[in-house]
């Protein structure tokens, strides 16, 4: 990955998380899961992840109330983090957005927003929002604009693969 994607990427993982210690995922023994392999599972923050083709987990944090978990699949990270249910969608965004540099906005709606880099090399960044109970979880993509059209099938298959309750 070049340089202008790895900064990126430090700069998304530093704004939504902070350094904390790694939290192993655990298993449930529900019934509903009980079939299904699981690529990550964390009990505190109610988050499932099924096992999705060439995906890894590269690394997990909990810092207080605050979980980050970045996965990684060719040229595309994943960073599923959450927060308590404090700020709204918008203030959350703003701030992903400002933390980001300098960027050009693709798409936004009230849960989602797609952004690219302005950098020689750009990259393309999805940012997906959902609350439920006590936590807001955020569900981050960013892959090179050159590989989003290959990357953007894998980011729907691991989306689909997300279970929070």
């Amino acid at each position: 990955m070049k340089k202008s994607a790895l900064l990126l990427l430090l700069l998304v993982l530093i704004l939504l998380a902070g350094c904390g210690g790694t939290k192993e995922a655990k298993g449930t023994g529900s019934a509903e899961t009980a079939d299904l392999k699981m690529l990550y599972e964390n009990e505190e923050f109610n988050v499932k992840i099924k096992e999705t083709n060439g995906w890894k987990l590269a690394k997990a944090n909990v810092n207080g109330s605050k979980l980050n978990a970045k996965f990684e699949k060719d040229t595309i990270n994943a960073i599923i983090s959450s927060l308590t249910t404090e700020k709204s969608f918008k203030k959350i965004k703003n701030e992903l957005i400002t933390g980001a540099g300098e960027v050009e906005i693709l798409e936004e709606k009230e849960n989602y927003i797609s952004f690219e880099s302005t950098m020689k090399t750009k990259i393309r960044t999805d940012i997906y929002l959902e609350k439920q109970d006590e936590y807001t979880y955020i569900f981050t993509f960013v892959t090179p604009v050159a590989h989003y059209e290959k990357a953007n099938n894998e980011i729907n298959k691991l989306r689909q693969n997300i279970l929070v309750n």
